[in-house]
């Protein structure tokens, strides 16, 4: 059957017009900041195009992945049997001070604190997309507020699961006779959601 002929039972193929060519260069790669090491090259490969733009329209810096430091490579090694925590197969610890995270602030022994855990991200330095300085920015230091400004759709749990060190211990009270502002109890955070 050719198209426009109609059967005897009254179907017709519609006549379509031809697809236009594609162009020679692909309009939505022409931003892109991934990177073709597929030519057997071993040298770093530059980023192409122009970086996203990032918070308040500020241009994001954002880094080419080396070799074996992508995201698939990260979710094999978190879930292989590497220690990635540093507890040598011990389990996560609980009331983790923010004065013993602050002790961990290189970038070969880099904790932080996020959303009440305490995570050893000295593994994740390589993989990070926005390189290791923006993680040693909160090494040592409580970072749930810069990761929830960069990050609020980033599932911390899963990303970094192998790399929980244990739970941040709840903030002292005040001095005794120290008044606070507000009437309303402290949150008290919850040790079992690790």
């Amino acid at each position: 059957m050719v198209a426009g002929d109609a059967s005897n039972d009254g179907f017709a193929f519609p006549d379509l017009p031809k697809p236009k060519p594609l162009p020679a260069r692909n309009p939505l790669l022409e931003r892109s900041t991934v990177t073709d090491s597929s030519a057997g090259s071993l040298a770093a490969p530059s980023a192409v195009g122009v970086p996203a733009s990032g918070a308040a329209g500020r241009p994001r810096k954002k880094l080419p992945f080396q070799i074996g430091c992508s995201p698939m490579d990260w979710l094999r090694l978190s879930r292989s049997k590497a220690d990635l925590s540093g507890l040598k197969g011990g389990a996560p610890r609980r009331g983790i001070t923010l004065e013993e995270v602050k002790q961990h602030r290189t970038r070969d022994n880099a904790w932080t604190a996020i959303r009440g855990k305490v995570y050893n991200m000295s593994a994740y330095m390589a993989f990070h997309p926005g390189g290791d300085k923006m993680l040693l920015a909160v090494a040592g230091k409580d970072g749930t507020a810069m990761f929830d400004k960069y990050h609020p759709w980033v599932n911390i749990d899963f990303l970094m699961s192998a790399c929980v060190v244990g739970l941040l211990a709840p903030p002292t009270p005040g001095p005794a006779g120290v008044e606070w502002e507000d009437d309303a109890p402290a949150q008290e955070h919850k040790p079992d959601d690790l």
